[in-house]
């Protein structure tokens, strides 16, 4: 089994006339190309109306409002009043999730400089009022864009650079003032039409989101067609390739980034939080460094009857909240369908939680966070967790590439599961390597590795369905 996460369009104008004849089709490709969540963010006063009828009618919908300055338009009374009550009674629908498209544009220049700026400065004022974070346009007017923000502030709930095309230095100075960033259907594009290479060595996920900016912007191979939501895949698939990252984690940290930019509701389709045997599991991702020829997900959709397949990634918050009142004496294992250390400070920021309740925390682990997280962790488990059990299952090197077929060289792999070992000894109360009874390993040869590794071992069974 592999991830299957759906996606987010943060940008679709599904208002446009374009869209007149076929919205409701169109929307019905998007859900069925695995894109959950569209926002679209309508351009004027006029068009809010349109806008809050589709959230009303689609559930993956919902709606922004504001001035952009390529309508030509003024900002006045009528406009402003309009945009105001548009989205107040969206966001008394929760429905209405954002101040935007707003910005500049001195491409086209609609609007002389000056205007473009006051009506600007009205938005953000606007944002923070109703608080709403804020969608930015720029184009050909980084400095404007960039002073004004520092002058006026960014609004509390933030804001992000959409259709970001920026180098590196632009990216980072968005990055140091808690925008986030947008790509759209421009990374499939060829040459200077792409965004540079730079933008991508530093990018974080977690404050990166997709879109496609319907109609525009369509992607490679559609390019010279009306752009629509379906075609998302291949904008994440173009930020992994150009970020040199998993289509997985661009697609489970993009919609989690979206989610909590925009307060969107989750849709988890598996559970996070589930009991089995004698303890609460925590299903962080089904994402994982490792294929193993034994797991549990390879052939079922979870176990003890519990559907683990999740179609989107929790909060801490959101795990804690399934969680509820956990009682001191119950365990918390963090375990699920994937590898919990890929989302390592969400681990910390729930074993915080739960050992301020006086909860106990065990984790369950391939011992691979030295290779995601660009650096050695283990310190990082003191006094969070109480027992780390590391899934080893083969008493080599070989043998682990063999079995549990690791993303990372076997050496390096194996060399990062022993330095985890003994890294947590030195951190944690209890440490134990495990095997799968079912697999073709020695436990007298797994009882010696942990010998030499000095710590304990457990022959487990494999999970079932």
């Amino acid at each position: 089994m592999k991830p299957n996460y759906l996606l987010a369009d943060t940008h679709a104008h599904l208002e446009h006339d374009d869209f007149a004849a076929d919205v409701d089709a169109v929307v019905g490709r998007a859900r069925e190309a695995g894109v959950r969540y569209l926002v679209v963010p309508v351009c004027a006063a006029a068009d809010a109306a349109r806008g809050l009828d589709l959230a009303r009618r689609h559930e993956e919908v919902y709606f922004a409002a504001a001035l952009h300055p390529n309508c030509g338009l003024p900002l006045d009374a009528d406009e402003k009043a309009g945009l105001r009550e548009a989205l107040a009674r969206g966001q008394a629908e929760g429905l209405a999730v954002a101040v935007g498209e707003c910005g500049l544009d001195y491409h086209y220049l609609a609007l002389p400089r000056e205007q473009q700026l006051e009506i600007l400065r009205w938005h953000l004022a606007l944002a923070r009022e109703l608080d709403l974070p804020v969608i930015l346009h720029q184009r050909e007017a980084q400095e404007d864009l960039q002073r004004t923000l520092e002058t006026e502030g960014v609004p509390p709930r933030g804001g992000v650079l959409h259709c970001f095309s920026g180098d590196a230095a632009y990216y980072r100075w968005a990055r140091d003032r808690g925008l986030f960033v947008s790509f759209t259907g421009n990374v499939t594009f060829g040459g200077k039409a792409r965004p540079p290479a730079s933008s991508f060595a530093e990018l974080e996920l977690a404050t990166t989101m997709l879109e496609t900016d319907t109609p525009y912007m369509t992607p490679v191979p559609h390019r010279g067609t009306r752009n629509e939501p379906a075609y998302l895949p291949l904008v994440a698939a173009g930020v992994a390739a150009a970020a040199g990252r998993a289509g997985d984690d661009v697609a489970a940290e993009t919609t989690l980034a979206a989610r909590t930019f925009f307060g969107l509701p989750p849709d988890f389709g598996g559970a996070v939080v589930y009991r089995y045997r004698k303890a609460q599991y925590v299903n962080l991702t089904n994402r994982c460094t490792n294929d193993c020829s034994f797991c549990v997900r390879n052939f079922a959709a979870g176990v003890g009857g519990v559907e683990l397949r999740l179609r989107m990634e929790p909060t801490a918050a959101e795990v804690l909240a399934a969680l509820g009142e956990v009682a001191a004496a119950e365990e918390v294992v963090f375990c699920g369908y994937g590898e919990p250390t890929l989302r390592w400070e969400v681990v910390k920021e729930i074993a915080r939680a739960l050992k301020r309740r006086g909860g106990r925390v065990r984790l369950n682990t391939n011992g691979s966070a030295a290779l995601t997280q660009g650096r050695d962790v283990t310190p990082e488990l003191a006094g969070l967790v109480d027992r780390v059990s590391v899934s080893v299952n083969a008493p080599d090197a070989a043998a682990y590439q063999r079995l549990c077929r690791p993303g990372a060289p076997g050496e390096e792999a194996w060399r990062a599961v022993e330095e985890f070992v003994q890294g947590a000894r030195r951190h944690v109360p209890e440490v134990v390597v495990t095997a799968v009874a079912e697999e073709a390993v020695a436990p007298e040869a797994m009882e010696a590795l942990a010998r030499r590794w000095g710590v304990g071992f457990r022959l487990r069974r494999a999970a079932r369905p």
